[in-house]
Formats: structure tokens, C-alpha cells, sequence
């Protein structure tokens, strides 16, 4: 059934309005962006927590938010929103000739093409162009990654991309020895994007594997928090020993909780 966002948009049009919301009406495209980034990775969070009813809020905030943006981005004279609908409808008949037309193409195939159709479509200096400036940092190393791969600048497969993390750790050790800042910044980067690669290659997204990373950190430091806590201590009086006892009895309490619930 679809998707019937007129009530959305009379709400929006209301809250814009001249007896409407004095926070709506005062926001712009710009004051806008921090809303789109929040609202954005609370969706990937219900997400990867498959956390059903949340998914569903979030999405609705989300929805929300991009048509605000849409409203507030015709009222500064920047876009029609016709014109928006019109053109990415356009944009995926146009790229999906497999769909909305003759072609039979295989997965791969897909993919090719759509690059193809869409270099076709941009007029571009550089094979890199196109990825925003502002993405995450390792999101960004992937895409660079998967956009050199696209003229067969890449690895064959991932030992040898391996090979170059440890090669690049190698250097990283070396700068170290020599106390010298700039060079370690250096090779930190380098190390970090010889990761990304080999994430690309192994098909795991870098920036999801380092949230779930953190998310498992975080968890068991609070328990580590939580458990010197009821021994009426704080982490700081620890000693070294006793932190790595705590870390390692957090991850194991965790695992053990994990298994329990699958």
C-alpha cells in the first residue's frame, strides 16, 4: 500500500506557517544539519540493535526532518520539491534497465552498470569525485577504496592487503622508535586506511565494525564502573592489575549474557 505523506506535510506547512512553531520557522538548511546527522544515526543504531519499535520511531523522525529540510529548502529559493520527486524517480527507472526495461543483468552486473550509467550521467575530473567532503573519516577510506577498485587500482584478494597493514604497522613501530610526531600521524593514517581496505575486501563495513566496537567497550567499562562500584571503590583506585582482572571478568560476564539470550 502506499505511503500517504500528505497529513506529514499539512503538519509541517502548519508548524512553517505564520501562527506556526517559532522554533520550525525560525530553522534553515544549515541549522538543519545537525538534526539530519542526529536523526540519521539513531536510525542505524535501532537498526544494528534490531530494536523494532524504535526502528520505527526513528524512521518517523527521520521522515519528519527531511521534509522539513525539503520545506524550508523551497521557501530559501534553493529547490522545488516537485522537482526533487521528479528527478530521483527519474534517477532509479534511468538506473535499473534490469527493472524498467529489456536488460538481464546478474548482481554484479548491477552494480557495473549503475556505476557505468552514473559516469555517464556525471561530468567529473576525478574517478574520487562524488564522495561527500564531510563523511566519516573510515567510511570515507572505503569509498575511496571502492571507487579506485572501480578501474582495477586494487588488490586481488585480501592477503596482500593484509601484507600492507603489517607492513604499515612495521612503519608506524619505526616512527615511534623515533619520536617523531608528524611521522606517526602519518603512518596512524596510513594504518587506518589499510584497515579500510582490507574491511572492503573481507566485505565488512569498517565504520559499522568500529560502532559495534565501541558499543562493546563502552559496556564493559560500565560493568567495570558498575562492579567497583559495589565494592564502594572507584576505577581511579584500582591498580593496573586489578583493571585488566575487571576488564577481563566484564568481557566474560558479557559473553556469558550473550549466549544466555540466543
Amino acid at each position: 500500500m502506499p505511503i500517504n505523506l500528505n497529513p506529514l506535510i499539512q503538519i509541517i506547512e502548519r508548524l512553517r506557517g505564520p501562527d506556526g512553531c517559532p522554533w520550525d520557522r525560525a530553522q534553515t538548511t544549515t541549522t538543519m544539519v545537525p538534526a539530519l546527522l542526529e536523526e540519521l544515526y539513531e536510525v542505524i543504531e535501532a537498526i544494528e540493535n534490531q530494536d523494532g519499535p524504535n526502528l520505527q520511531e526513528e524512521l518517523g523522525d527521520m521522515l519528519f526532518v527531511l521534509l522539513l529540510t525539503s520545506h524550508i529548502s523551497q521557501s530559501e529559493g534553493l529547490i522545488q520539491q516537485d522537482a526533487v520527486v521528479n528527478e530521483i524517480c527519474d534517477k532509479m527507472v534511468r538506473r535499473h534497465p534490469h527493472v524498467f526495461g529489456d536488460a538481464e543483468l546478474s548482481l554484479s552486473e548491477v552494480r557495473q552498470n549503475w556505476a557505468d550509467i552514473k559516469a555517464k550521467e556525471k561530468t567529473r575530473a576525478s574517478r574520487l569525485d562524488g564522495i561527500p567532503e564531510n563523511l566519516p573519516a573510515l567510511q570515507k577510506a572505503s569509498r575511496l577504496g571502492q571507487k579506485a577498485a572501480g578501474v582495477g587500482f586494487d588488490w586481488p584478494d585480501y592477503m596482500p592487503v593484509l601484507e600492507q597493514v603489517e607492513l604499515e604497522l612495521a612503519e608506524l613501530k619505526a616512527a615511534i622508535q623515533n619520536q617523531d610526531a608528524n611521522e606517526i600521524t602519518h603512518e596512524i593514517g596510513d594504518v587506518l586506511l589499510s584497515m579500510a581496505s582490507l574491511s572492503r575486501h573481507l566485505k565488512v563495513d569498517p565504520e559499522g565494525a568500529l560502532r559495534k566496537a565501541n558499543r562493546r567497550f563502552t559496556e564493559r567499562f560500565q560493568h567495570m564502573e558498575q562492579s567497583a562500584k559495589s565494592d564502594s571503590r572507584q576505577l581511579s583506585e584500582l591498580t593496573p592489575q586489578e583493571l585488566e582482572m575487571q576488564w577481563v571478568e566484564a568481557k566474560a560476564y558479557l559473553q556469558r549474557q550473550k549466549d544466555t539470550q540466543s
